[in-house]
C-alpha cells in the first residue's frame, strides 16, 4: 500500500489514486484555501483538486499508522478497521450524486435520501468535481446552492472543478447567489484556469 490508497476511503476514483501515485502534482495555492479549478476537459482538473484534498488528509492523520491498520501484511492490520478521516474528507462526482439522490427519492423515504447532501455540507475538506453541468433543474440548483451556501457559512474548505469559468456559469443561471458565493469563497486568489495536458496514466 502507498499513502494514495487512503484516498479510497474518501471516495476518490482508482483512476485519479493511480495518476497521484505515479506523477508529481504540485500546487501553489494556499493551505485551507477554497479553490475553483475551471478549464477544458482533460487539462487534468480533478487530478489536482484531489492533489489539494491529499495534502490536506495527509496533513490531518498519522499516514503511516492508518496504512498499517489497513495493510493486510502489517502486524497492526485490524480487518475491522474504518478510517475515522471517511466522513471528513471527500470526493464527490456531482453529476453522480444527484443520481444517486433522485435514485433515492423514488424508492426511500425522505429522511433517508437526506445523508449524501449532509455529508457534503458537514465534510472538513470536500472536492466537489464537475461542477455547472448538472445545473438544469431547479431541484438540482436549489440542492446545490444548499451545500454550497452551508459551507460557506461554516468556512468548510470547498475544491471545485468545473469546465465552465465562473461568468460562464453565472451566464447560466438566472439567479446569481451560486456563483457570488463561491465567488466569495474562493477570494483573493482562488479561481484557477487550468490549461494545457492533463495528467495521462
Amino acid at each position: 500500500m502507498n499513502k494514495f490508497d487512503l484516498l479510497k476511503f474518501c471516495n476518490v476514483p482508482s483512476r485519479i489514486r493511480n495518476v497521484l501515485s505515479r506523477f508529481e502534482v504540485s500546487i501553489l495555492e494556499p493551505v485551507g484555501a477554497s479553490l475553483y479549478y475551471y478549464g477544458d476537459t482533460g487539462v487534468g482538473k480533478s487530478v489536482i483538486a484531489t492533489a489539494v484534498l491529499a495534502r490536506e488528509l495527509f496533513r490531518s492523520v498519522n499516514v503511516a499508522h492508518q496504512l498499517a491498520l489497513l495493510d493486510p501484511t502489517s502486524d497492526e492490520y485490524d480487518p475491522y478497521y474504518t478510517p475515522p478521516f471517511t466522513t471528513s474528507f471527500l470526493f464527490v462526482n456531482l453529476p453522480d450524486l444527484l443520481f444517486r439522490i433522485k435514485e433515492g427519492f423514488s424508492r426511500s423515504k425522505a429522511r433517508e435520501i437526506d445523508n449524501p447532501v449532509r455529508r457534503c455540507i458537514e465534510a472538513r475538506v470536500i472536492v466537489l468535481d464537475d461542477f455547472g453541468t448538472e445545473l438544469t433543474t431547479d431541484w438540482a440548483y436549489q440542492t446545490l446552492y444548499l451545500i454550497v451556501n452551508s459551507r460557506y457559512d461554516n468556512t468548510n474548505q470547498t475544491i471545485f472543478t468545473s469546465n465552465f469559468s465562473p461568468a460562464e456559469l453565472g451566464a447560466k443561471l438566472s439567479d446569481g447567489r451560486l456563483v457570488s458565493r463561491i465567488i466569495e469563497m474562493c477570494r483573493p486568489n482562488g479561481v484557477v484556469h487550468l490549461t494545457g495536458e492533463g495528467y495521462r496514466v
